[in-house]
């Protein structure tokens, strides 16, 4: 991609969850936080002299909407107390991973 002057933009969660990180309690988890943070810091740091610009969480009233209310999204686990967990967790989790990129990118000049 960079070859051909595309610049790739990198969306670090998009509306799926690994089947582990559902059997875990997913984004209901206090734990997901812990989980997303993990991940981005692996996958900035290996991607990093790749990629400029990151997504932490794409829509993510979507996705606890779909999943949490709706039932149109996997895991289809309509729960309210889950959605607002979630909602929480996914704002700790952007605001944490939008933080930890910038500290990575940082040290990587």
């Amino acid at each position: 991609m960079l070859k051909n002057g595309i610049q790739p933009l990198v969306t670090i969660h998009h509306f799926s969850n690994p089947i582990w990180f559902e059997e875990m309690g997913g984004w209901a988890s206090a734990k997901s936080v812990e989980w997303f943070l993990h991940f981005t810091n692996k996958l900035v740091r290996d991607l990093g002299d790749l990629v400029s610009d990151w997504i932490t969480i794409n829509e993510p009233n979507i996705y606890l909407e779909g999943t949490y209310s709706e039932e149109n999204l996997p895991p289809q686990k309509p729960n309210p107390i889950h959605y607002f967990k979630g909602a929480k967790h996914m704002t700790e989790a952007h605001i944490q991973g939008y933080q930890l990129i910038h500290q990575i990118r940082n040290e990587m000049g």
